[in-house]
């Protein structure tokens, strides 16, 4: 069926062509008279044939059409440059903040060690030993609450 609708499409197209062709050259037949006038010279007449009219007037829509696509290029290109630049400015920037932080994660990470060792250092001053693992009621470990405190918080 679709080659049937196909060939109904091109014969349509034919037909078409045939019943236009004789229009159109009948229409492209002949000449344009152009007659121009000036102050200090003879009139001049010119036979301007309807075919190269055509093919002018095609060709400047053509050079039209060409020179707006440029012009459309060329501000989607400026567009573009522009986007990439501020792209660009915005990288710069965020590398320079990845940068600072990065330098206040070193000094933090130089703090915390720093942290430590002085914890270790009172450690063994107070004699209390690192065992690695938290001891209730020293001060050490996370939220856990001794045993004591538990049973002091549920009397009051």
């Amino acid at each position: 069926m679709k080659g049937g609708m196909r060939v109904s499409i091109v014969e349509e197209v034919e037909r078409w062509r045939k019943s236009l062709s004789p229009i159109i050259s009948r229409y492209l037949r002949g000449f344009i008279n152009v007659i121009t006038f000036s102050d200090s010279g003879p009139v001049r007449h010119f036979r301007i044939p309807k075919r190269v009219l055509l093919l002018f007037v095609i060709f400047l829509f053509v050079a039209t059409l060409g020179s707006s696509f440029s012009v459309v290029r060329l501000f989607r290109a400026h567009y573009e440059a522009l986007r990439i630049a501020s792209l660009e400015q915005e990288n710069r920037t965020l590398s320079s903040l990845l940068e600072s932080q990065a330098g206040q994660l070193e000094k933090l990470k130089a703090e915390i060690n720093r942290l430590k060792e002085f914890e270790k250092n009172l450690r063994a001053i107070s004699g209390i030993n690192f065992q690695g693992e938290p001891v209730l009621g020293t001060g050490y470990g996370g939220e856990k609450s001794a045993p004591l405190q538990e049973r002091l918080r549920k009397q009051k």
